[in-house]
């Protein structure tokens, strides 16, 4: 997957921009704990590709759940560093992302979005005890 060579891009049947004016920046999602978000703890400010974070208490015993994307456009999430997966609500089928048991912890949890649209004004997420299919 990427380009290779000199990338002739062209949008409309005309280049997209002076050649080679194409920057690629790998994003280091081995530890999303340490990115920069672009909102923590809700706000839903950013829009375009942006991380947000949040922090949620889970009690014992822990039980696998689901994440529930409602208002949030398209991206991948993450608990306690966990990749869950990518979500994508308008198309579907999958509307919750599988957490299971092990990746929570009791206490302080974290969840991570990394989105690629805007985040909803809220900017907040839910849990569900079953999956959502469209």
């Amino acid at each position: 997957k990427g380009l290779l060579g000199a990338p002739r891009v062209l949008l409309g049947g005309a280049p997209l921009s002076p050649q080679p004016a194409w920057r690629s920046t790998p994003l280091p999602l081995d530890n999303v704990d340490t990115l920069r978000v672009g909102g923590d703890g809700g706000g839903g400010a950013a829009g375009g590709p942006s991380f947000y974070r949040g922090h949620f208490d889970v009690h014992a015993p822990l039980a696998d759940t689901f994440l529930a994307t409602r208002g949030w456009q398209k991206g991948v999430a993450w608990v306690n560093g966990h990749n869950l997966g990518r979500y994508w609500p308008v198309r579907g089928p999958q509307l919750h992302l599988f957490v299971p048991a092990s990746a929570l912890r009791v206490g302080s949890n974290t969840v991570t979005l990394f989105e690629l649209h805007a985040a909803p004004v809220n900017g907040t997420v839910e849990f569900a005890d079953r999956p959502a299919w469209s």
